[in-house]
């Protein structure tokens, strides 16, 4: 991430990046230049780099809107191809905004010779075209998300569609494609499309990332002349699709996390961030709330970032907070989010905020990072509505009563009764009969409810009962899209019948099962860990349903079933004991 130069009293800020560190002989990376919330008077033209060729790929301006601030940007994008292996060095750029000067960071970046083995030589024999995964990582950290990117090289073709992923102990996120335009490979010229996505490692050890397979039609000869029909006699072509494979998964080592090192405000972000604290307000009146503006910004795992409230904050009523999320790339992995805490100090003793403590793990530096902002003083003032309290025991004269007027005339101590009014017929029988019963007849209908209501009522209730019913007619639905061979059917019948599953063992929604909430539900109550691995995989199955054109088989698709099916019977085994152990206590 580039260095950043920043002007507080206008917020404007001047950043380079690469997508990548490391290249290929022949192949190329992307240099991208920022800057936000102001405009350029001049940039320092692109400098000569010796042994590689440079190409503008224009500039782009964004804007955005983020909790009511309205933010600009401006890129310009340029293209980097290595003739030769070495390493090289971009070097800094100065640009100036509102005649105050703003440089970043040299950035570098390593050219490797040729390496052949993550290529599919046949299809690019066969087909003219080959699909390769670029700079796989050789290391992750359990929850780490990153970036994948496959490029697929083509002479001819049309029709491509997204690549299907796999790999063991990966959950997969969005996936973005785009035309590249023509590049140079290896001496040849070839059509690029490049395909980006997210990948987080969800256990430990030696995982296979891969392989990824994607479809595209290329044209070919059929062979017939059209000599008879035609004046000209050219060949007919017609469009024969094919499937692009890369080479063999490729080996990652997946880490566990250091939690003996682990501070105690550490929940579980991982990645490169900074937080930035405002206080909305520093002087209020007593019982007036008080807003926390906190701001986190880098890139890593956003969705597993919270700030729950500080236990050490004695003197605070804190609220839930309001979190907005503005992602800055395609994949979501980079960008902003916004939480508002507001909190309400409980007496005008309390004259500041105390140091607010965040934490993250770094997995580049393999450590963590310890981020304090604070304290922030803070003034409560009395409040306009305080009133005199009167003492519950007090004399009856007024001149001994503390805070009471003396010109107030004493009267009485105690007020007593005036005398009481009474109605003759409220001493009737059949006034108390008439009112009496409707509660007679509410005592009768409950009465006969509960005798006359059938006990497979009371099993409807059961969850194991309600679970085994609602998966028998899923079940229907999920054999009707096997017979017509209708995969997006059958995977969205098959989500559903998971989240079932999976609400009724944890005991929460189960519109609120998704990937990202197994884990932290499992640690409450666990599953089995070959259960736990299955239910990965058909979630990240049915992802690649949503984000990317999939096409599941027949085949998957009936050893899929089971699976789901399993897991059903296994909660509602769980349940059934859970029940029996309630009725023996």
């Amino acid at each position: 991430m580039a260095g950043l130069l920043h002007s507080p009293a206008q917020d404007i800020g001047f950043t380079a990046s690469i997508d990548r560190e490391r290249v290929y002989v022949g192949e190329s990376l992307i240099l991208t230049l920022t800057i936000t919330n102001g405009k350029p008077s001049n940039l320092t033209s692109f400098p000569d780099i010796e042994g590689v060729e440079v190409k503008s790929l224009g500039t782009r301006s964004n804007i955005s809107w983020l909790n009511g601030v309205q933010m600009q940007s401006q890129t310009y994008n340029y293209l980097l191809t290595p003739q030769r292996a070495g390493d090289f060095e971009i070097p800094e750029f100065v640009v100036t905004v509102n005649g105050r000067i703003y440089s970043s960071q040299p950035k570098t970046f390593q050219a490797l010779p040729r390496d052949r083995s993550n290529e599919t030589s046949s299809d690019l024999e066969l087909y003219g075209a080959f699909l390769k995964v670029v700079n796989p990582p050789d290391q992750v950290y359990v929850g780490q998300i990153i970036p994948v990117e496959l490029r697929l090289y083509y002479k001819e073709g049309a029709n491509i569609s997204y690549p299907s992923l796999s790999g063991d102990g990966w959950r997969f996120g969005k996936t973005t494609g785009n035309e590249m335009g023509r590049q140079v490979f290896d001496g040849q010229v070839f059509n690029l499309a490049v395909f980006q996505f997210s990948a987080t490692a969800y256990k430990t050890g030696q995982l296979k990332l891969g392989p990824f397979d994607c479809e595209m039609s290329i044209p070919v000869d059929d062979g017939r002349s059209r000599r008879g029909n035609s004046f000209f006699g050219f060949n007919t072509r017609r469009m024969q699709k094919i499937t692009l494979s890369t080479s063999d998964p490729i080996e990652v080592t997946s880490l566990p996390l250091p939690r003996a090192e682990a501070p105690p405000s550490f929940n579980g972000a991982i990645g490169r961030f900074d937080l930035q604290v405002t206080p909305l307000s520093t002087e209020v009146k007593e019982g007036d709330p008080i807003t926390l503006k906190l701001r986190v910004y880098g890139e890593g795992n956003f969705k597993s970032i919270s700030f729950p409230m500080p236990e050490t904050w004695q003197n605070f009523k804190s609220y839930p907070p309001e979190v907005s999320w503005e992602p800055q790339n395609e994949l979501e992995i980079r960008g902003i989010k916004v939480f508002e805490l507001t909190i309400v100090p409980n007496d005008r003793e309390v004259q500041e905020i105390p140091m607010i403590e965040w934490c993250y793990f770094d997995p580049e530096k393999s450590k963590y990072e310890l981020v304090q902002r604070g304290p922030y003083k803070i003034k409560v003032n009395p409040s306009d509505n305080q009133t005199n309290v009167i003492p519950e025991s007090f004399s009856a004269n007024a001149d001994t009563i503390p805070g009471i007027d003396p010109q107030w005339a004493h009267i009485k101590p105690r007020i007593g009764s005036d005398g009481t009014f009474t109605l003759a017929w409220t001493h009737t029988t059949w006034f108390w009969a008439l009112e009496g019963a409707p509660w007679l007849g509410f005592l009768v209908f409950l009465g006969w409810n509960q005798w006359l209501r059938p006990k497979s009522n009371m099993r409807k209730e059961d969850p194991a009962r309600k679970l085994r019913q609602y998966w028998l007619k899923n079940c229907q639905d999920l054999k009707k899209d096997l017979e017509n061979s209708d995969w997006q059917g059958f995977y969205s019948s098959l989500y559903r019948g998971i989240q079932m599953a999976l609400g009724c063992y944890w005991g929460i929604p189960s519109e609120s099962i998704t990937q990202d909430t197994i884990e932290v539900q499992n640690q409450q109550k666990s599953l089995p860990e070959p259960l736990l691995e299955t239910v990965h995989d058909l979630f990240n199955k049915c992802d690649q349903i949503r984000y990317a054109p999939f096409r599941g088989g027949l085949k998957e698709m009936k050893e899929d079933f089971p699976k789901v099916e399993e897991l059903v019977e296994f909660v509602g085994g769980e349940m059934d004991k859970a029940k029996t152990a309630i009725k023996e206590a």
